[in-house]
């Protein structure tokens, strides 16, 4: 089953901005025009201007973008951009040089262009959803039409699919040994679903990953899977009950702070 959330697990960088932005925690201020090239509060070419804000409200954040380019990744420096840009607006809606709506615009173009600016860093999601995903009966299953069921529910949401027949645990391990795929749906028949099969499914699971270079992802499908998915199963990811359920335990999934 998926593993909870570690307590204490690090914030995400943009859950870190939005504390940083938002808590309790006034962004800085200051009395003195910067007109140096760097910013003088982390020492980076990143500082946000007027004419960045400014484009913020009528939907175009191409400036903005590229102030946060020369912040080259460090944290504290995109913060300090993000920072001096809502003091620009503060100064703005002082002046009443803009509106309460260009405000909430503006802020609400530069989030996503933060967000997608650190998120895609990472494109291993993107990747995994271009990989096929395996499915397979178990060793020994000697009925195949829910395997073959499983496989075509996957296949018309328009994943790749994979269906193999492995007749021993060695014969699995190489498939996924062979191939890099976005995970593994193990799908037993309703003739072979028996919980004193459980024992079996664990090793199953457990052999897929250790013979996996990278984290694997493993489904449980069948019959069985309706007693187990309320319990943690060893080697197992998730337990679905469903067909029309399993593609959606591969999509990648991105937290969200709002």
């Amino acid at each position: 089953m998926t593993a909870a959330r570690t307590p204490g697990k690090k914030k995400s960088r943009v859950a870190r901005l939005a504390a940083r932005l938002f808590g309790t925690r006034r962004p800085f201020d200051t009395n003195k025009p910067q007109t140096t090239d760097k910013c003088s509060h982390c020492d980076r070419a990143c500082k946000a201007t007027r004419a960045a804000a400014m484009e913020l409200t009528a939907g175009a954040a191409g400036r903005f973008a590229d102030g946060l380019g020369k912040a080259e990744g460090e944290f504290s420096a995109e913060a300090c951009h993000c920072e001096q840009l809502t003091t620009i607006y503060r100064e703005l809606w002082d002046n009443d040089d803009c509106t309460d709506a260009d405000v909430g615009i503006g802020l609400s173009v530069a989030l996503p262009t933060y967000r997608d600016r650190v998120l895609p860093a990472d494109t291993s999601s993107i990747r995994d959803k271009e990989m096929p995903i395996l499915v397979l009966p178990l060793p020994g299953e000697a009925h195949l039409m829910s395997a073959v069921l499983a496989a075509r529910s996957i296949e018309s949401t328009g994943r790749r699919v994979e269906f193999r027949v492995p007749v021993s645990v060695d014969e699995m391990q190489v498939l996924v040994k062979q191939r890099r795929f976005a995970g593994v749906v193990m799908v037993t028949s309703t003739v072979f679903s028996r919980s004193s099969r459980r024992r079996f499914i664990e090793s199953c699971g457990e052999a897929l990953r250790n013979a996996s270079e990278s984290p694997l992802r493993v489904v449980l499908y069948g019959r069985i899977a309706e007693e187990l998915c309320e319990d943690v199963v060893a080697g197992i990811d998730a337990a679905v009950p469903e067909a029309a359920q399993l593609a959606a335990e591969f999509e990648p999934k991105i937290s969200r702070i709002h």
